[in-house]
């Protein structure tokens, strides 16, 4: 089936600060696979590098074999028709209806006709079960339903790759668990390659093929979610479980307190 993502020695600094350093990760086409992580360790800033809003400062990141950061802005336009990003905000145009926004990219991409983009937005919501939804404005709608139209919306195109930029982040229990069978049901129904970036680790693990955790600009683990589980290394560990104590510190790096609170 070959691999839809390929990163190859990354490295990427952002202000000075190193965000990865040599980094490799394959990301197989049809299946899900996870970027787990902390937060901040660049797990939405590798999704800006797939799509080439960024540039490694070392280091290949092909998609579908295209070197994304050689590409000219016609061909890199052209590639990312075929990608989606679900944002973590859903991004719905607020002054639309949930039947426009779901309409926005078609009648911005194609040439279709009315009556088939009618039809074809009416099918996207009916995949994510809100086709009685469309005349709703976004004011109108609960933040799960929120982010089920976004994900509507970023599959109207029928993309090869789909990605979700912590999809759960703000969800209740039953919109998490929805969102968790939709994001499976898409994967497999329509074919797609889907890169899910999250910390929310239960959720993430219950619908991944495989999983990639990077901690301080590294790949510190990979593998299948029952793989990781059975990992004993003591940063994964702290960070599967939600441990306090372990090689994350609490404190942030400084000076020592007695030299600034008692000098």
């Amino acid at each position: 089936m070959g691999n839809c993502v390929v990163l190859k020695n990354v490295s990427f600094r952002r202000d000075g600060r190193l965000i990865f350093d040599d980094i490799s990760l394959n990301i197989p086409k049809g299946k899900v696979t996870s970027i787990l992580g902390p937060s901040g360790t660049g797990k939405t800033t590798l999704l800006g590098l797939i799509t080439g809003q960024l540039k490694p400062d070392s280091g290949e990141v092909l998609v579908n074999n295209l070197s994304v950061p050689d590409l000219s802005r016609q061909a890199l336009f052209e590639l990312r028709k075929k990608m989606s990003l679900l944002f973590q905000s859903g991004a719905l145009f607020t002054d639309m209806t949930v039947f426009e926004n779901v309409a926005f990219a078609l009648r911005e991409h194609t040439q279709l006709p009315e009556h088939m983009i009618r039809d074809l937005v009416l099918l996207r919501l009916e995949n994510v079960g809100l086709r009685g939804a469309g005349q709703l404005m976004p004011s109108q709608l609960s933040g799960g339903m929120a982010r089920r139209v976004a994900l509507a919306r970023s599959i109207i195109l029928d993309p090869d790759l789909i990605m979700y930029d912590e999809p759960f982040t703000g969800q209740d229990p039953v919109s998490k668990g929805i969102l968790v069978k939709l994001i499976r049901a898409l994967n497999k129904n329509l074919s797609l390659t889907s890169v899910l970036v999250s910390h929310d680790v239960e959720e993430a693990l219950s619908i991944s093929d495989h999983v990639y955790v990077l901690s301080h600009g590294q790949v510190i683990a990979s593998g299948t979610p029952e793989a990781l589980r059975e990992n004993t290394g003591s940063e994964l560990q702290q960070f599967l479980f939600g441990l306090p104590d372990g090689p994350v510190s609490f404190h942030f790096p400084a000076k020592p307190l007695s030299e600034e609170v008692l000098a």
